[in-house]
């Protein structure tokens, strides 16, 4: 799985793409964290529509775990997946019930709208 990250005036953008792995990703969230820390933001819109393999549900839950228990900074993040990944709110249901903000979706313009980016591209 490769992850690119890059940080924007008011946010942290990543995209990602190829086979889904755990511990790839759980160490993209952390480099995410900290590029959220060392810029002052708590923005994040992850572009995974590139992944191509379907994430189990126990996976997005681990995933959620690690974004409230191990970044240890507050975060709002926007993750657009492909239709295909659509099939489940797992990590969205699971981080916010450890008190993340998260959002999934298969649309660019609602993950820009939920982070108050909507003029972004």
């Amino acid at each position: 799985m490769n992850i690119r990250i890059e940080t924007k005036a008011d946010h942290v953008r990543a995209w990602v793409d190829g086979e889904f792995d755990l511990a790839a990703a759980r160490e993209g969230i952390l480099a995410l964290a900290q590029k959220c820390r060392a810029a002052g933001l708590d923005r994040v819109l992850i572009d995974a529509r590139g992944v191509t393999t379907r994430v189990p549900a126990d996976y997005r839950e681990a995933v959620a775990k690690v974004i409230a228990d191990e970044t240890g900074v507050r975060l709002r993040l926007a993750v657009v997946v492909s239709t295909e990944n659509m099939f489940t709110k797992t990590l969205e249901r699971t981080a916010e019930s450890l008190g993340a903000e998260v959002h999934t979706t298969d649309s660019m313009a609602e993950g820009l709208i939920f982070l108050g980016l909507m003029g972004e591209r």
